[in-house]
């Protein structure tokens, strides 16, 4: 983001001295700080969620759940007998 002389809302009586489009001020932000900020705002979505579905009742689902009874037979192993 940038701010360019002729942007500036200057008081009564005072009067700028230079180009119209000379850049008085630029703020430049890292990739890495954008990246740690959504890493954080997607972790803080997820604990809320969890809190919200605690909440309600509602076990956090877990990634990797296997269906109740049996494993999954891409992994070799083979349905229980209930």
């Amino acid at each position: 983001q940038s701010i360019y002389l002729e942007e500036l809302a200057l008081p009564k009586g005072v009067t700028a001295i230079g180009s119209p489009k000379a850049l008085v001020i630029a703020v430049a932000t890292s990739r890495m700080q954008m990246m740690a900020e959504a890493e954080e705002a997607a972790a803080a979505e997820a604990a809320a969620e969890a809190a919200t579905a605690t909440a309600e009742g509602e076990a956090p689902a877990e990634e990797g759940a296997k269906e109740e009874g049996g494993t999954d037979a891409a992994e070799g192993g083979e349905k229980k007998q209930g």
